[in-house]
């Protein structure tokens, strides 16, 4: 096995862990009345998904390899929720995408993040970049401008990919 297939392997099994815990997670928050369950949900439940503070269903990643598959798992889902048509829903997914960003940058700095010293900067500059686009995708997908949240997402995309290249595949510090 070349180094090339190593690092595909490894972003595969990241990618699955991040997707089965990402699944563990929201089934925590779901069904039920959630009016007085703590989540500061008001009393419309998840039909009104308001300013999406901290998402009920996030959970802070412990390594920055952690925090790419959670990135990576999310993207995917707003992938899947624009070709379905149910652009309201994005701002969710995006949401957790903030927030898992807004915290990178403490994460590449941790003792064996796999982060080299002089990338740290860019992955804080480029995750603050990334975490500024929820209000756009968050507006233009909840006006249902398709276009408009395909643009946004395809440009949180290329912020994310230069994230993910600091997540080798020996970086599990699980």
């Amino acid at each position: 096995m070349n180094s090339r297939q190593g690092f595909i392997i490894a972003r595969t099994m990241a990618a699955l862990a991040a997707l089965t815990f990402a699944l563990v997670v929201t089934q925590g928050c779901g069904g039920g009345d959630h009016a007085d369950d703590g989540h500061g949900h008001d009393e419309g439940g998840h039909g009104d998904h308001g300013d999406h503070g901290e998402s009920a269903d996030f959970v802070e990643p412990q390594s920055y390899a952690e925090a790419c598959s959670v990135i990576h798992v999310r993207l995917e889902e707003i992938d899947n929720l624009l070709k379905s048509g149910k652009l309201d829903h994005v701002a969710e997914e995006a949401a957790v995408i903030r927030n898992v960003a807004n915290r990178m940058a403490k994460l590449a700095s941790k003792r064996g993040s796999g982060v080299p010293r002089k990338g740290i900067k860019e992955v804080n500059l480029t995750a603050k970049k990334l975490a500024a686009k929820f209000d756009a995708i968050h507006e233009a997908g909840d006006s249902g401008d398709a276009a408009g949240t395909r643009k946004v997402y395809g440009e949180m995309v290329a912020f994310f990919e230069i994230l993910e290249k600091y997540a080798g595949p020996d970086d599990h510090d699980h």
